[in-house]
């Protein structure tokens, strides 16, 4: 007879289990993992006989538990604890973070709001977790993920939840029978070996906790980057080049800073890239503004136990390009895009991938995918074994889209648990593509880079695959593309959905095409049992268990804290004359209707304050009181003594700050074409970064025009890292860029990075060539003039890079001349990523060509800005 079992039975069924013993849980356990995880080298098929290889794999020893020990983390003191649930362990209070999780179904870069409660620590034994839920809700029922695990949880007084854990893993608490209603618990093993940050190792770049605005970490071989745990870090990882790197530790990667609101707006981050010998291990990554790792043409990765959230555009877990040795073991991934994900990019090859023991919550997209980028020739030796998907409510649970012309080959995906299979495909009023299994070979007009050739798929085993619950009218399909890139010996074995076996293609309710061959397909119910829960040790603990209890306090901080690896100095390029002349400045507070003075006086910290922002003096500095959180704005004018011509506007902020802030200001000025003086906007309120990362200055483009008086207004902004005052050392004004907003023409852009980010005044946004080298930009300045200095610049944020630039002028776009012969500039960090050019004579110009014939980072040609001065 077969049965069907919800996640509610199968939890139950557990709890029996539990009964008997934890012993017997782990016998239980390792039979099934011996039954199970056997990869024959020889897939027999109704048509053909294929070998597969087998990808490597790592056995760690079994350890022993003698008495429970915890150590917990004290949060950030600047960060507050979820108002969400309060959570307790043996009794001990746990900071609870905060992260963005996102239940649409359907791509959009519009960012969510809601979010889920995270909480993380560390132990080894056995030990009670309280969770209490806040708020006006009656809690009748909970369940705690993976089932594999047999937590029985108790819920008691309409608001608590108790349950024992026995073994650090990524746990999901569920409440009410609503998979809103989730709370993420990331435990870990205790860490064997940590670090003094007072008697550091040179090669271990060693971030406490805190919360930190690092942007870029800086990495070089034989080196290691350490986050503590109760750290929480605003940046990024990129390797280039480099060898032996070692990112680890219990602190968390955060991008929830970082714009991602259009295609060319990302912060990765982990972006590992031609390098050899990687281990990532222990961290925490929540909200990226985009991927979260991507491993590009590199070998010799390992990535274990690390803890993965997003919600926002192209929010994918871990995706491995055209690499090779690379195993994923012993993590948590919630994302909205593909979960873990391989494929082929730029004529390379992929082989000997592993993901195991992995828990995955996928919001969109797929849950373990090949392609659709497959851009090369090969990719073999890939696998996905001991994979729990505790829901999956988009595209399929098992996908393999060859939309390029790789041959991939000897494939596994073995002991497989769906806990919640609610596949909705785009199409969500059909049924036709909710898949379980979707493997095919097709042109894609967005992802195939090859228009005319296409690929193959064979050697395919689809092992032990266990859907517990879920909706109805799931389906599958397998489909060739002709006769000669066809998909062949795929084995379908052990496959049950719901409780029903699946014996054949109806059963499955799978659609093939004339282009499949040697399809087989197989049950044995005694084989049929899914991903097992691997405990990392067996218990031994006395009869008397006493916790050993460590809590690692935190530091104290009025905002965030810039790494001194990220500290630079202001920009010092130039940035033509420095108008000058008899300034006045003057504050007041204004309201929302745009009285910019509500006549109720000066707002300054000290009477007269504002004079300091034109003393020429940087330490010195303005400050107004504390905003007053109705509304109103503080304004601060600066008054020329005659018309000045202003394009650029350099604000200093607290230079010696070690702290991150920002301001939300906007400009509006009095042109010298007001009869009445009224101040009209300049440009609209955005938030300006001061920074010790940029020497804490900013510099505002605008349209270049000549005004009597120029205002800026400082807005209350309840964020955490935004200023509660508004605050300025200096003010200067300077002319407007020669190419600021002039036409700019360039070889082909790659993606989104389009010329025109070249010229548009932000530094953030840029321009990056396809890899057709050399590459070409030409900025028509609109008229001739006598060019004397150009600056090229990149995103500041941006790693170290070299690239090597010819620069060249002429006067009618049609025949250059040499201004400076071929050299290769560096693009530092710790200078804003700025370069200067600063010629003997001036040259007169209309039209200047910049030729790149080569970039240390791997990509094409890229600019942010080019600033070009008289």
């Amino acid at each position: 007879m077969n049965m069907t079992c919800t996640r509610t039975e199968i939890s139950t069924a557990f709890r029996r289990i539990a009964t008997l013993g934890v012993l017997f849980l782990i016998v239980f356990l390792a039979a099934c993992t011996e039954a199970t995880t056997t990869v024959p080298t020889t897939l027999s098929t109704t048509a053909t006989t294929t070998t597969t290889t087998t990808p490597t794999t790592t056995t760690e020893p079994i350890q022993i538990s003698e008495n429970t020990k915890i150590k917990l983390y004290d949060g950030p003191g600047i960060m507050t604890s979820s108002a969400v649930v309060d959570i307790f362990v043996e009794d001990r209070e746990v900071f609870v973070y905060e992260s963005l999780v996102n239940y649409g179904r359907t791509f959009t870069y519009t960012n969510p709001t809601t979010i889920v409660p995270v909480a993380i620590w560390d132990f080894e034994g056995s030990i009670t977790v309280t969770i209490v839920v806040e708020g006006d809700i009656d809690v009748t029922s909970a369940i705690v993920t993976p089932l594999s695990a047999g937590v029985t949880p108790v819920v008691s007084g309409g608001d608590t939840i108790t349950f024992t854990l026995d073994y650090p893993a990524a746990y999901t608490v569920e409440y009410n029978g609503d998979y809103h209603n989730a709370v993420h618990l990331f435990t870990n093993t205790i860490e064997a070996e940590i670090y003094d940050p007072a008697n550091l190792p040179a090669d271990v770049v060693y971030i406490g906790p805190g919360v930190y605005k690092a942007d870029s970490i800086p990495v070089e071989s034989n080196q290691t980057i350490y986050i503590a745990g109760g750290a929480v870090v605003y940046g990024k990882i990129r390797t280039e080049n480099l060898e032996n790197i070692t990112i680890r530790g219990r602190g968390i990667i955060d991008g929830s800073i970082y714009k991602r609101t259009m295609a060319s707006e990302y912060t990765i981050p982990i972006e590992i890239r031609h390098t050899d010998g990687v281990l990532i291990e222990g961290i925490t990554f929540l909200n990226p503004a985009g991927w979260t790792m991507a491993i590009y043409f590199s070998e010799n990765v390992t990535i274990d136990n690390v803890h993965i959230i997003t919600a926002r555009a192209n929010g994918d877990g871990i995706s491995i390009q055209s690499s090779q040795n690379v195993l994923v073991k012993n993590s948590f991934l919630r994302t909205w895009d593909d979960a873990l994900v391989v494929k082929n990019y730029d004529l390379g090859t992929t082989d000997n991938v592993v993901f195991e023991n992995i828990v995955i919550w996928t919001d969109l997209a797929q849950s373990m995918e090949i392609g659709y980028e497959t851009y090369g020739a090969t990719m073999s030796n890939i696998s996905f074994r001991n994979i729990t998907i505790l829901h999956n409510f988009h595209k399929p649970v098992i996908s393999i889209h060859n939309s390029d012309q790789a041959a991939i080959s000897s494939v596994i995906f073995q002991n497989i648990t769906v806990e919640d299979a609610q596949m909705q495909g785009d199409n969500a009023s059909a049924t036709t593509d909710d898949f379980l299994i979707e493997i095919f070979i097709r042109y894609n007009l967005i992802w195939s880079r090859s228009a005319s050739e296409r690929g193959s798929i064979s050697n395919v085993l689809i092992d032990n695959v266990v859907v517990l619950d879920g909706k109805d009218g799931i389906v599958s399909l397998i489909n060739g593309y002709d006769t000669t890139h066809g998909v062949s010996g795929i084995t379908l074995s052990n496959i049950k959905i719901k409780g029903e076996p699946v014996e054949n293609a109806a059963d499955l309710a799978l659609s093939t095409n004339a282009f499949v061959t040697g399809l087989a397909i197989s049950y044995d119910a005694a084989k049929a049992t899914g991903a097992p829960f691997l405990p990392p040790y067996s218990l031994d603990l006395p009869d008397l268990d006493v916790p050993e209890i460590e809590t690692v306090a935190n530091i104290d901080q009025e905002g965030y804290l810039v790494p001194d690896f990220a500290r630079a100095a202001a920009v010092s390029s130039y940035m033509g004359p420095l108008v000058s002349g008899t300034f006045q400045a003057t504050s007041s507070r204004g309201t929302a209707s745009d009285v910019y003075d509500d006549a109720t006086g000066a707002y300054d910290l000290l009477a007269g304050g504002s004079a300091m922002t034109l003393d020429g003096n940087h330490t010195t500095l303005w400050e107004t009181v504390d905003f007053a959180g109705d509304g109103s704005y503080y304004a601060l004018s600066v008054v020329f003594d005659e018309a000045k011509k202003i394009g650029t506007i350099r604000l200093y902020g607290e230079l010696l700050s070690e702290i991150f802030r920002v301001q939300t200001i906007s400009v509006y000025g009095i042109k010298s074409t007001s009869v009445n003086n009224v101040y009209t906007k300049v440009l609209a309120s955005k938030g300006y970064e001061f920074s010790p990362a940029s020497g804490n200055v900013v510099d505002i483009k605008i349209v270049a025009n000549t005004f009597k008086a120029i205002q800026f207004r400082f807005y209350d902004v309840d964020e955490p890292a935004c200023a509660n005052r508004a605050f300025l050392s200096e003010i200067e004004f300077y002319p407007a860029s020669l190419s600021f907003q002039q036409a700019v023409t360039a070889t082909a852009h790659a993606d989104v990075y389009t010329a025109n980010y070249i010229v548009d005044g932000n530094p953030n946004t840029y321009y990056e060539s396809q890899k057709d080298w050399p590459a070409e930009v030409v900025v028509d300045l609109g008229a001739a003039y006598e060019v004397r200095y150009i600056s090229m610049y990149l995103p500041p944020k941006w790693e170290n890079r070299t690239q090597t630039i010819e620069i060249l002028t002429s006067l009618d776009g049609v025949n250059y001349t040499v201004l400076v012969a071929s050299v290769d500039y560096v693009f530092r960090t710790n200078q804003s990523n700025v370069v200067e050019v600063v010629l003997g004579t001036a040259v007169n110009a209309r039209y200047v060509k910049f030729v790149i014939a080569a970039n240390s980072s791997g990509y094409g040609a890229q600019f942010s800005e080019i600033t070009i001065f008289s």
